[in-house]
């Protein structure tokens, strides 16, 4: 650490600025469809439900035509007919679709398995799917359903996240808390905002700072922090003092509070902002690639996508830092069995293989909800 970082001590006072409550833009940026519907808390509705990234079952993904949606595989077909108002993507062998009458639930076959009475449908995590009511500008009411459709929670939360590792994040009223699968209360509600649960920990904002508690809510740091992300590789970016370090499990500070940004590791690196400048450190704080990167995102399947510019372009590099796949489109999402979402350009967007080849085009200005 050096003479110009605060020392960190857990109790005591900050005295930079504090956090506003909104989510960091990198928690917030997938497309999340549920998230909408509660315009008031959108940005954190959309990292709490956790949908980018589910498992893609047999290879499909959502794809948007003519203004409805369908599933293609892995070499573009269109295997499920584009007949949905909405899709996301597939997470224990069912896709939540938009229907006529309300959310929906889709097997591998396009089959409609489970049809709701909801509005609002999330994919399903450890058993469960996270379901609720209202319309944009409403308080929206929150609940769960099981595989079989049947209610599993009753609708009866202000706010809610899909479960990880046994708990789920839910609100009644203004405040936050942790349930079981049996909807009991856990963790009581007593935070402003917390986020799921991983490898044991969760980041929750309290008293206008952000802290981690165990599954017992036991605090690991106490509520003192300027910002924070999600364990991942048993590390976790903190952010104090207007600069953001890592943390392990016990909260001890094992890379110092030096970068500008920071984001979670994945594949054994991270990416750090440094003087507007992104790179990779590893787990030991080292560079593994220098910061040269005008944004950059997480490791998935060997590869991570990076903004390069100008103009101001995405495409994917290794873990060497080599530019596997040039800088040619407008967004550029994780990998994910082989395939990427990515923007085209014009409203536009596509899957891409590894190779960076074109497997499918979109015919509508919309982006797909893997």
């Amino acid at each position: 650490m050096t003479a110009n970082q605060p020392a960190l001590d857990w109790n005591a006072p900050l005295d930079a600025d504090r956090a506003d409550g909104a989510p960091r833009p990198w928690r917030a940026r997938r497309r999340i469809r549920v998230a909408i519907a509660c315009i008031v808390v959108a940005l954190v509705a959309a990292a709490a439900l956790g949908l980018w990234g589910a498992t893609h079952t047999r290879g499909l993904y959502p794809a948007p035509v003519g203004g409805r949606y369908g599933y293609v595989d892995r070499h573009g077909r269109m295997v499920i007919p584009a007949r949905f108002s909405d899709a996301l993507g597939f997470s224990q062998g069912l896709a939540e679709v938009g229907l006529e009458e309300g959310a929906g639930f889709v097997d591998p076959r396009g089959t409609v398995v489970i049809r709701t009475h909801y509005t609002l449908a999330g994919g399903f995590s450890e058993g469960l799917a996270l379901v609720g009511t209202g319309a944009p500008g409403d308080s929206c009411g929150y609940g769960f359903i099981d595989a079989r459709g049947a209610v599993a929670i009753p609708v009866q939360f202000r706010w809610a996240s899909s479960f990880s590792e046994g708990l789920a994040a839910a609100a009644a009223k203004a405040q936050w808390g942790y349930i079981d699968t049996s909807g009991a209360w856990v963790i009581q509600p007593q935070f402003q905002w917390a986020d799921s649960f991983s490898e044991g920990r969760a980041l929750v904002w309290k008293t206008d700072l952000y802290g981690f508690i165990d599954e017992t809510g036991r605090w690991i740091v106490p509520p003192e922090l300027d910002d924070g992300g999600r364990f991942a590789e048993e590390r976790a970016p903190v952010k104090l003092g207007g600069k953001w370090g890592y943390i392990d499990p016990n909260g001890g500070l094992q890379i110092p509070l030096q970068y500008d940004d920071a984001r979670p590791f994945s594949g054994g690196l991270a990416a750090v902002e440094v003087g507007g400048a992104w790179g990779f450190i590893d787990i030991s704080g080292a560079w593994v690639i220098e910061p040269r990167f005008e944004r950059a995102f997480d490791f998935s399947e060997g590869l991570a996508a990076v903004q390069v510019g100008p103009p101001a372009l995405f495409g994917y590099i290794d873990a060497k830092g080599t530019l596997v796949v040039d800088a040619r489109f407008t967004d550029a999402e994780a990998f994910d069995r082989g395939l990427a979402l990515v923007g085209l350009g014009g409203g536009d967007w596509g899957y891409i293989d590894k190779a960076g080849r074109l497997v499918w085009e979109s015919t509508a200005k919309a982006a797909p909800q893997p």
